[in-house]
C-alpha cells in the first residue's frame, strides 16, 4: 500500500486537508511543589491541559500548487475556524504557523506539518461599545433636521400657486421604479391628490405625518438574509429618491409645483433612510447565548457598502446642517455593520453528490436542516425537494 492510499478526509474552515499521520496530546496541567524534609511532593492540579491537534498534511497531484496556495491562505486568515477531525469530528480551533517543504525524493509532494489549538470559551464577558444606540440616535437627529428643512423650504414657497395635478405628476414620475419603498404613504393618504392637498393646506402637519409613516413601517423578516437584501434595495431607493429630489428642486425653469414635488420626494428619501437604519440597528453585534441564527458576513458587507454610498450621495448637495447629520449617520451605520460582520457566518461552496431535498442537503452540508430555506433562497433553487447537482453557496460558522 502506497502513502497515497493512507490518506483520510479532514478539513479546516471548509478547505480539505490530505494527511498521512496525525497526533495530539491529552492530560492535566500539574504543578509539583517540593518541600524540605518531605519525601513526597505536593502536586497541584491546574486544570485540563490544552489539546493540540497535529497533522502531517500533503499537497500532491497535478494541482498540488493550487492545493498549497488554498491551504496557506486559510491558515493565514484571522480568527478561529472549524476543524473537521478524522477521529473527534467538528472542533473550534486556531491554526498555528506552519512550515512546508517540497519533497522530490518522495515522489514529488509538499509536506506541511499542521498544528491546531482548541479555542476555549471566555470565562469573563468582554465589554463592547453599543453601536445600535448611537445609530438610532443619529437617525432620529437626521430625521428631525430633514423635517425642519422641509418645513422651511415649503414656507418659502407661495403654495397658493402650486397646481395639485402638476405636483402629483412630478412626484409619481420621481418615484417610478422605487414606489414600493414609499407605498405606506399612499396607503395612509388613499391617493397622491389627498397627500398633496394635505401638504399645501397644512404643510407642517403633513411633513411630520409623512416622515412618521415612513419611519414606522413595520418590516418582518424570517431570516437575516431577507433583511440584508431588503436593506440593499432600500439603499438604492434612497439614492434614487434623493437624486430625483435634487433634480426637481434645482430645475432652472422649475415652477412652484415642481419645487413642492422636490421637497416631498426629498422627505420620502429621508423617511426611507430612517426606516432602513431602524432595521439595520436591530442586527445583532454579539452571538446569542442559545446559539440562534446569525447574518452572513458577505451579505452584511454588501449592505454596508450600499448603505454607506447612499448616505454619502444624500449628503452631497444637501444643506450644511442636513449634510452634517447624514454624515454622522453614515459613520454610525458603518461602525454598527462592522461589528455585525465580525460575528457573521461565512460562505463556502458545496456540490451535492446527487439530487436531494433541501432539508437533507442542509443537514449534510451545514449540520442544521433549519437552514434549508436560506440555502434555497441564496442559490435560487426553485423546488425544495429537488436540489440539483451544481456548485452551491452554503453558510458555516
Amino acid at each position: 500500500m502506497s502513502w497515497k492510499d493512507q490518506l483520510r478526509d479532514a478539513s479546516f474552515k471548509g478547505v480539505p486537508i490530505k494527511w498521512i499521520s496525525l497526533e495530539g496530546e491529552n492530560g492535566r496541567r500539574v504543578a509539583e511543589h517540593e518541600f524540605p524534609q518531605r519525601d513526597k511532593p505536593w502536586v497541584e492540579d491546574m486544570g485540563r491541559a490544552t489539546r493540540p491537534y497535529r497533522f502531517m498534511a500533503v499537497c500532491c497531484g497535478e494541482d498540488w500548487l493550487q492545493q498549497l496556495n488554498t491551504l496557506l491562505t486559510v491558515l493565514e486568515e484571522p480568527g478561529a475556524g472549524e476543524l473537521v477531525h478524522p477521529l473527534f469530528g467538528r472542533i473550534k480551533v486556531y491554526a498555528k504557523p506552519a512550515r512546508w517543504s517540497l519533497n522530490l525524493d518522495a515522489g514529488g509532494r509538499v509536506d506541511i506539518p499542521l498544528e491546531f489549538i482548541e479555542n476555549g470559551d471566555l470565562l469573563f464577558p468582554v465589554p463592547l461599545a453599543s453601536t445600535a444606540a448611537p445609530l438610532q440616535s443619529a437617525s432620529d437627529d437626521m430625521l428631525t433636521a430633514a423635517q425642519s428643512m422641509a418645513e422651511q423650504a415649503l414656507a418659502a414657497l407661495d403654495l397658493a400657486r402650486a397646481v395639485v395635478g402638476d405636483v402629483v405628476s412630478a412626484v409619481m414620475s420621481a418615484i417610478k421604479g422605487v414606489s414600493n419603498a414609499v407605498e405606506a404613504v399612499l396607503d395612509y393618504f388613499d391617493s397622491w391628490q389627498s397627500l398633496v392637498n394635505a401638504v399645501l393646506t397644512l404643510p407642517a402637519t403633513a411633513v411630520g405625518k409623512i416622515l412618521s409613516i415612513l419611519e414606522s413601517v413595520d418590516r418582518a423578516f424570517d431570516r437575516y438574509g431577507d433583511l440584508t437584501r431588503w436593506g440593499v434595495n432600500q439603499s438604492r431607493a434612497m439614492r434614487v429618491l434623493r437624486a430625483r429630489s435634487k433634480a426637481l428642486s434645482k430645475r432652472s425653469n422649475g415652477t412652484v409645483s415642481t419645487k413642492v414635488a422636490g421637497v416631498l420626494v426629498g422627505l420620502m428619501a429621508a423617511g426611507v433612510a430612517a426606516n432602513t437604519l431602524q432595521a439595520v440597528a436591530a442586527l445583532p453585534t454579539s452571538r446569542p447565548a442559545d446559539g440562534g441564527n446569525l447574518p452572513v458576513a458577505a451579505d452584511v458587507s454588501s449592505l454596508r457598502q450600499d448603505l454607506s454610498g447612499s448616505l454619502w450621495a444624500m449628503a452631497d448637495g444637501a444643506e450644511y446642517e442636513q449634510a452634517a447629520y447624514l454624515l454622522v449617520v453614515q459613520r454610525a451605520a458603518v461602525a454598527h455593520l462592522n461589528q455585525v460582520e465580525a460575528i457573521g457566518l461565512q460562505l463556502q461552496t458545496f456540490t451535492p453528490p446527487a439530487v436531494m431535498p433541501a432539508l437533507v442537503l442542509a443537514y449534510r452540508a451545514q449540520g442544521d436542516a433549519a437552514l434549508a430555506d436560506e440555502l434555497l433562497s441564496r442559490n435560487n433553487i426553485v423546488h425544495p425537494l429537488f436540489v440539483p447537482v451544481q456548485e452551491l453557496q452554503v453558510t458555516y460558522d
